[in-house]
């Protein structure tokens, strides 16, 4: 069992049942905190320090409370032995702030006062890690790479990168390897004999309270900071630094690290527990070991049923519950029948089935359905691995520059989609350049490999549930599957499918041209306020974009509220795959739910409410029977060329311009009052059904709404 797993938790789960306790071989570790550090380096903090503790701020850099200052008296007796410089020192310091000066003391004390033997930093990102290497950079010694080695050791390195941690330097040279918690317990460099333990930790948690994921950074926990220490014991007695103080180790950090159910969104787990038919979910996760909050069980199923995963229902307190379907049959290709699990629509089960985040889930059915199932798994599996684009410490320009050429569509989706390509290209030619071309783009070549592995996954789960036929081979082209690859307006529209309602959208300057700042530097509108592009997107640095809206696939809250791996999407795009639609016909405006709103000509509104119907009621024909080729007839074949033709049309009518003369931004007054009741068709609200309850009375295809054939007038 894992040092950091509290043991004494679950035996009082499972009724108190028995533990037994094995203990590893180890060496002996010496351990120092900050007051030794304090003492044997000389450094000295003052009151007006950036390390020192700021008047009038009861909050840390991320919003932590700061524990109540110790008075230099107490000090004194909690620590006898240290010198009056080093209780003046503690009286002030910030210990949440990372000392960077401190650290480079302490690893030259270290090199100079002990014998030979790896040192392994923990700090808490790349970010973090590059700080502190620069400023080691400052002296002449750490530079002299015939007296010291400095290896940086994060997940965006390369396999040779760190593999290199693990070779054993010449005898009389020093090694420091500088890491993220991957060193914790991932990976064991058998020749550390120190280590230096800055104490903190990037969590990604969920703000329940503004619906987004936030990258915090925190203490280690005493588990943690127990199994970093013992890194340094492997092969001769250690000696390990933790830059915190005793007091603040005893008092401050938690014993164990806060659950992961505690810490992120629940859709998957939500999706699980309704596949299974295990109740509410909000009931029956109460049974849990540490239950999740009921704000967290209740944002999850609004982020579901926003996909289409859910169907969920408001009770008169105005609690969202899962919607019961009565165990309504559905046919499958695996059995007969099988009985939909509470909550879940027919889409919603599909996903529940397929191992994967539900937005890269419902993208992938909907590349099956419109021929372009390729870029649709290549995007999918980016999504699950990690990003194959590297960024080497002391090559990131060229990196960057590597990586636009690269670039497509103001997309990071596709930019990633066409590294993969040329190198799945290269490699299916038995091109000898493959080895070359990864170097040079500075891509993972393991990063690929996992992606390609992910594809061929992917695949037969789709292939399972029969979203693609049972001869379909990933290494060989299907026609008929890929018939819409090449169409990078559709492509982008299955991706808007996928990830909405995650979009945001630009300020009018990053379209006209007409602003001197940078896509970096401008705030995105969203439904959860400003944003900003986070620097590693390939729009980051441009300063004008192909459209105002961005479908993003992650969003976190650190400095600021940053989105990641972005793509420009269009209007016909929103309105064909966002969400609930309202049709305003007197103003000429179509609301998708309730935030973007469009004026938009009477013809093309008609055609976009018409095609969203068909494309509504094909996509429920093939989830309810995934086994009838529903593309393959005319009527099927004929839509789908509609949409793509429309969604290319856009472009080539106003190639400079983020929406047609027939798509126009709406910024006029509410267009929500007084036309609510009897038969007015203003206000009506469109949203696809996919279990059917909601289906129509004489609608054609049994899937329309009330309103009738074609018909966007809803509930």
């Amino acid at each position: 069992m894992s040092a950091t797993l509290n043991a004494d938790t679950f035996s009082e789960y499972f009724n108190g049942c028995p533990t037994v306790s094995i203990p590893g071989r180890a060496h002996p570790v010496t351990e120092y905190r900050l007051e030794h550090v304090l003492e044997v380096t000389g450094y000295k903090i003052d009151e007006g320090s950036e390390y020192a503790k700021k008047k009038n701020n009861k909050k840390g850099p991320n919003n932590q409370a700061l524990t109540q200052p110790l008075s230099k008296s107490a000090l004194k007796k909690l620590y006898p032995k240290c010198s009056p410089s080093t209780i003046n020192s503690l009286a002030v310091v910030d210990e949440e702030i990372i000392n960077y000066e401190l650290m480079a003391k302490l690893l030259e004390y270290i090199t100079a006062e002990h014998d030979e033997g790896a040192i392994l930093v923990f700090l808490p990102g790349m970010q973090e890690i590059t700080k502190l290497i620069e400023e080691l950079y400052k002296k002449e010694f750490f530079t002299d790479s015939s007296k010291v080695r400095i290896y940086p050791l994060h997940s965006s390195l390369s396999t040779a990168e760190q593999t290199a941690v693990f070779d054993v330097p010449p005898e009389g040279v020093r090694k420091i390897v500088v890491s993220t918690n991957i060193a914790e317990t991932s990976i064991t460099i058998e020749d550390v004999v120190f280590v230096v333990d800055a104490g903190r930790v990037k969590e990604n948690r969920q703000d329940e309270v503004n619906e987004m994921p936030t990258l915090v950074e925190c203490w280690v926990s005493r588990a943690s900071a127990k199994q970093r220490r013992g890194r340094a014991g492997r092969v001769r007695p250690g000696v390990s630094y933790h830059m915190y103080s005793t007091e603040t180790f005893n008092h401050v950090l938690d014993e164990y690290q806060l659950p992961e159910m505690l810490r992120v969104g629940l859709e998957d787990l939500v999706l699980q527990v309704l596949l299974l038919d295990l109740g509410e979910p909000s009931v029956f996760l109460t049974k849990a070991v540490n239950p999740p909050t009921a704000l967290a069980i209740r944002n999850s199923l609004k982020r579901l049923e926003g996909l289409g995963a859910v169907e969920c229902e408001w009770d008169d307190e105005g609690h969202l519950y899962a919607k019961n379907q009565g165990g309504s049959m559905i046919g499958t290709s695996s059995c007969e029948t099988l009985t939909v699990a509470s909550g879940l629509t027919a889409l919603g089960f599909h996903l529940a089935t397929l191992p994967v985040d539900p937005r890269a889930g419902k993208m992938m059915i909907y590349g099956a359905l419109f021929g372009c199932i390729d870029p649709a798994l290549t995007i999918a599996a980016s999504m699950s691995a990690r990003n194959p684009f590297m960024s080497p410490f002391d090559k990131r320009d060229a990196a960057d520059a590597a990586k636009r050429e690269f670039s497509s569509e103001s997309s990071d989706h596709l930019t990633t989609l066409n590294a993969f390509n040329q190198w799945k290209e290269l490699r299916k030619k038995g091109d000898r350049s493959v080895h070359s071309f990864i170097r040079d783009s500075f891509l993972s070549r393991l990063t690929l490999f996992q992606m390609e592995d992910l594809r061929k996954q992917f695949a037969d789960l789709l292939k399972n549930i029969g979203f693609l036929p049972k001869s379909f081979r990933i290494d060989r082209t299907d026609v008929a599957a890929n018939a819409n690859s090449k169409n990078l307006q559709l492509v982008k529209a299955i991706l808007c499918a996928g990830l909405y309602p995650n979009i945001i959208v630009a300020p009018k300057s990053l379209i006209t041209g007409g602003s001197d700042k940078t896509v970096g530097e401008c705030a995105f509108n969203s439904q959860k306020g400003d944003v900003y592009l986070h620097p590693c997107t390939i729009s980051f640095n441009e300063k004008k974009l192909g459209s105002r809206y961005c479908c993003y696939h992650e969003i976190v809250k650190t400095s600021k509220v940053y989105v990641r791996d972005c793509t420009t999407v269009s209007e016909f795009a929103l309105l064909l795959f966002g969400g609930n639609l309202k049709v305003f016909h007197t103003h000429g405006v179509v609301a998708v739910d309730d935030w973007l709103k469009f004026r938009i000509a009477a013809k093309p509104a008609t055609l976009v409410k018409h095609l969203r119907a068909q494309m509504e009621s094909m996509l429920l024909k093939k989830i309810v029977s995934p086994d009838d080729d529903v593309t393959a007839s005319s009527e099927g074949m004929a839509l789908i060329q509609a949409v793509s033709a429309l969604l290319e049309k856009e472009v080539r009518e106003v190639p400079d311009r983020s929406a047609a003369e027939i798509v126009k931004p709406w910024t006029g007054q509410s267009v929500d009052g007084g036309n609510r009741g009897g038969h007015s068709r203003e206000g009506k609200d469109s949203r696809f059904s996919q279990t059917g309850g909601r289906g129509g009375r004489g609608g054609r295809g049994g899937f329309q709404g009330r309103g009738g054939r074609g018909s966007f007038q809803g509930r």
